[in-house]
């Protein structure tokens, strides 16, 4: 990874917050949570920002998974009885350099917890903004890289 960044992503905050995501909502939340982390990985990928989207889960234990089984990009369920917001509080405090991670929620109670521990905490509207942001340096990195080809 390029940075020390955390990205954490308060997973269903977001899908319910972004208006593209919203169709899906009816769906099967396996969906869902597809669409979010297929989204959102252009910022793992091209900018190496270790990501974690955390949701709420309904097992027994944390589940983790890796949908590319890479290390720096992952899916978080909570075990039953602890919220996504719990998590992701936990997590802050516990980080031994909060100040390294992004926050990303609309949730106002959220936000001030974490950012009382010193992480940076920024909307899922400015999420997509930095998304598009991060896809358009794609876009144009690709058109020099196949321009320095012909």
């Amino acid at each position: 990874m390029a940075t020390g960044e955390h990205l954490v992503i308060d997973g269903y905050n977001v899908i319910h917050a972004w208006k593209s995501l919203l169709p899906n909502c009816a769906r099967h939340d396996a969906i869902m949570i597809d669409a979010l982390a297929e989204r959102v990985r252009i910022i793992h990928d091209f900018d190496g920002i270790r990501t974690t989207i955390v949701f709420d889960g309904n097992g027994r234990k944390v589940d983790i998974q890796r949908p590319s089984k890479e290390m720096t990009f992952s899916l978080l369920f909570t075990p039953k009885g602890m919220s996504a917001d719990a998590f992701i509080e936990q997590l802050t405090a516990k980080n031994a350099m909060p100040q390294s991670m992004t926050i990303v929620t609309q949730d106002a109670m959220i936000q001030e917890v974490v950012m009382a521990y010193g992480a940076l905490c920024i909307t899922p509207e400015s999420l997509e903004k930095r998304i598009e942001h991060c896809e358009k340096r794609l876009a144009d990195h690709l058109k020099r890289r196949h321009k320095g080809h012909l």
